[in-house]
């Protein structure tokens, strides 16, 4: 799947009906990142952190161009959960978060660690599902795209970007704008 596709699925996944097929394609362009061990999280637990990070890892793996993680989206979601949210709806977050695994074991019957992509995306698409729009991982999802595009990666590499567009073409073929929307 080209990096175009991708991004152009990111946006059906806010609205929660992205089903990602597994494709040998998909799966043969993503390159497994190394566990960013200078991480340490100031608001979740070890286990929590790791557990975000490799979920968030499995939405916009790093492709041709770098993915959630060399954007820092981890940090923005931690960041963004301890310094936006109220009381209540951060408790409810790390409550989620802590707990996700165990959804996970209990679609897959493995925890996300020991998962490969294809099963790590089956089984996080089957609770997508099962939990619809308002569940905690559609919540996650909306933090991973909105910090993505919002990062200098997303928004230079990802997209189309134009620090001087020049003319405006209002309506032309996705070919003509190099394959990418505009940022």
């Amino acid at each position: 799947m080209k990096r175009r596709e991708l991004l152009k699925n990111t946006s059906l996944w806010i609205s929660g009906m992205l089903i990602v097929p597994p494709s040998s394609v998909m799966l043969s362009s993503c390159h497994i990142t190394e566990k960013e061990s200078s991480w340490k999280s100031v608001f979740f637990s070890k286990k929590s952190a790791d557990l975000l990070y490799e979920i968030i890892d499995t939405l916009i793996p790093n492709t041709e161009i770098p993915g959630v993680i060399a954007a820092n989206v981890h940090k923005f979601v931690e960041s963004y959960v301890q310094d936006v949210y109220d009381t209540d709806k951060r408790k409810w977050f790390v409550e989620e978060l802590s707990g996700f695994d165990q959804k996970i074991k209990k679609f897959s019957g493995q925890s996300i660690f020991d998962l490969k992509l294809e099963d790590r995306i089956n089984t996080l698409n089957q609770i997508q599902i099962e939990e619809g729009n308002n569940s905690f991982y559609v919540n996650l999802k909306r933090f991973v795209i909105t910090g993505y595009f919002n990062s200098e990666i997303g928004v230079k590499q990802a997209l189309n970007y134009r620090p001087i567009p020049g003319t405006f073409k209002g309506c032309i073929p996705l070919e003509e704008s190099e394959g990418k929307s505009w940022s």
